[in-house]
């Protein structure tokens, strides 16, 4: 293992001063700073959880070692092995972006000064709104602490057969009623006249993904524009004494309405990922379903096939004109104006960070910039299945993201889609502190259990609550509290 020396906040801030005034160029090095030139040197960079983007960086490393005259060493690890270690024996590493939380509390990950952010090569402000103002960040949104750089951030949208729409003279949903009322229409052939599928077809009107790993997260985000009250920072716990939420009346609705649209489909639902719904979307088998598009697909299924025969369109998830207030135990409508939508972030991704103990954190921070910036054009970040453009330069090259088999016209309004979902004022996260996959677990048991008949949403919400609060008081429920509290842009 090599040897780390600790550089403290202030000496990261220096170098990536020193490297801004100077300028961070190869292509003019300054060879009487030596905190500018990489000449030379060996950056490692860990890669987590993630073999198909490891092996896209390494694929395009010799270009970042010609311009900079340095070594780029790939190494690939698990999130056990990561979150088991006491220091990270990288330079920069690349993890789901759940793991953000961990990471930071830990201190294994360093804090990017803000200045960097002007550097042209980065072009933050390109980053999609709530990605950069709000997943890279930990700890309190008035100072601005930034830990990380993007490299694509899924949200659900919702993905439908737009013939269908139109020949049902129906609209896209914009609540989750009128989701319900079109998943229903969808699924009575009767009513498709020449665009139904055969009899013995497989087919459904809605097909959600509610594979273990995934129920959980489709009820969380149909429960985001419940929970999101303008005036109320508590979504999942409450932030006075982490009495976990989740068997609250917002995520009692939201359980019933997703029970009622998976009793109308079929039993595949429960085996269904983000990624066989898309598959099932594209197959013609189903008329609409939760999920983002993926170029990683065609090199699972290792085909190209051809353009698919049906239009295929995309709207944002559904939002509420009400939301539910904990502290009053009763729902409330939204003003005149008022965004009704608030998406579900942190349900995969992968982020880039320094690691707090590398002897080369600026040669680390210009190699992440180079990876999320435009030089490396996202290339990498495309070939992984757990990520999805994230810059609005992305939309007009989308089809670099998508299935080969969707049109460039389909897959620009998918960016568009994804841009607009990024967009919005409020947004609630996924868990991303210690604990994660095993608050996750406990929702994903009760959300399936409601959907196979074993208990009443209610009950089965009251029983992941309890669970949850086991969770917090086995992990400890100051450092619980204190980590939930940065994941919403607080301090304790």
């Amino acid at each position: 293992m090599r040897s780390r020396s600790t550089p403290r906040l202030k000496s990261l801030a220096l170098l990536i001063a020193a490297c801004l005034t100077v300028g961070c160029s190869s292509d003019n090095p300054d060879e009487s700073n030596p905190v500018e030139s990489l000449s030379g040197v060996t950056l490692h960079l860990l890669v987590v959880d993630d073999s198909a983007l490891a092996a896209a960086i390494g694929q395009i490393r010799s270009e970042w070692e010609d311009q900079t005259d340095s070594t780029l060493q790939v190494i690939e690890t698990s999130s056990a092995e990561l979150l088991a270690g006491k220091t990270i024996d990288a330079d920069a590493v690349i993890y789901p972006s759940a793991l953000l939380g961990p990471l930071a509390e830990a201190k294994k990950i360093a804090r990017i000064e803000r200045d960097w952010l002007d550097d042209e090569r980065l072009d933050w402000s390109d980053v999609f709104a709530l990605v950069r103002q709000r997943e890279c960040r930990w700890g309190d949104d008035s100072a601005g602490h930034i830990y990380a750089v993007p490299l694509g951030s899924p949200v659900l949208v919702c993905a439908y057969r737009s013939d269908l729409l139109k020949a049902l003279d129906m609209k896209r949903p914009q609540t989750w009623s009128e989701y319900a009322a079109l998943a229903e229409a969808f699924s009575d052939r009767s009513r498709l006249g020449k665009l139904a599928p055969p009899d013995d077809a497989p087919w459904s009107g809605a097909l959600e993904p509610l594979a273990p790993g995934w129920a959980s997260l489709v009820l969380l985000a149909r429960a985001a524009p419940y929970v999101r009250h303008r005036d109320q920072y508590s979504t999942l716990f409450d932030l006075k004494n982490m009495e976990p939420l989740i068997g609250r009346a917002c995520y009692v609705r939201a359980l019933d309405e997703l029970v009622a649209v998976a009793l109308g489909s079929d039993s595949r639902s429960l085996q269904t990922t983000p990624q066989d719904a898309r598959r099932a979307l594209l197959r013609g088998e189903c008329g609409m379903t939760l999920t983002w598009l993926s170029a990683a697909d065609d090199q699972a299924e290792k085909q190209s096939g051809g353009a698919i025969s049906f239009p295929i369109d995309f709207c944002e998830l559904p939002g509420s004109a009400e939301a539910f207030r904990f502290g009053r135990n009763k729902w409330a409508a939204r003003r005149n104006g008022e965004d009704p939508r608030a998406p579900l972030l942190g349900i995969s991704g992968r982020l880039g960070s320094i690691v707090a103990t590398s002897e080369h954190p600026h040669g680390a921070l210009r190699m992440l910039a180079w990876l999320s910036g435009r030089n490396a054009g996202g290339r990498p970040s495309s070939a992984s299945g757990a990520t999805t453009l994230f810059r609005r330069s992305q939309i007009r090259t989308a089809d670099n993201w998508v299935p080969r088999d969707v049109p460039s016209s389909t897959a620009r309004r998918y960016g568009a889609v994804v841009q607009q979902t990024l967009s919005h004022s409020r947004c609630l996260f996924a868990p991303r502190m210690a604990g994660r996959a095993e608050y996750l677990a406990a929702l994903d048991a009760a959300v399936r259990d409601a959907v196979q008949g074993r208990q009443a949403p209610a009950d089965a919400l009251k029983q992941a609550a309890t669970e949850w609060q086991a969770i917090t008081d086995k992990l400890g429920p100051q450092p619980q509290q204190a980590a939930y509290h940065r994941s919403l842009g607080l301090e304790p």
